[in-house]
């Protein structure tokens, strides 16, 4: 996503969706609804409480799809964004999103998925280094709770 203050992603962000093997084309799920978290920032301050880096991010995503074919609810996207970033001389960013965990929280006939997206943020100097995790869960029920 972001290493050494320069993007690695497509200005997009990053995405990822949990459907059914059987069909992984996004456009043959329908009723999807959104979900958007709360933007949320991390932000580093020295001693006397001026700014090292301040980033500001938000997780979308789509959920609740159905399948005319099958059963279950569905994530057709789930969608990470920056959208401002400052970092301060002498400090880097780095960030990276992964998902950390998926599972059925529901029957296999009528799947309910739940995704654990962990975005890990770590900034250093020189003589400095800290980093900081967030973690979300995306359910095809019910879309985005922290």
């Amino acid at each position: 996503m972001i290493k050494d203050n320069a993007p690695e992603a497509p200005d997009s962000g990053a995405f990822t969706s949990v459907l059914n093997n059987r069909d992984l084309n996004p456009f043959n799920y329908e009723y999807a609804r959104d979900s958007s978290g709360e933007d949320m920032t991390w932000t580093g301050k020295n001693v006397f409480g001026g700014k090292l880096w301040n980033v500001k991010f938000n997780i979308a995503s789509k959920y609740g799809a159905s399948h005319r074919e099958f059963g279950g609810h569905y994530i057709p996207s789930i969608h990470f964004t920056i959208s401002d970033a400052d970092v301060w001389w002498p400090w880097k960013l780095n960030a990276q999103v992964h998902m950390s965990s998926v599972s059925n929280v529901a029957s296999a006939a009528d799947p309910n998925p739940e995704v654990t997206l962990e975005i890990d943020f770590n900034a250093k100097s020189f003589l400095q280094a800290t980093h900081e995790t967030f973690n979300f869960k995306v359910m095809g029920l019910t879309g985005i709770a922290k």
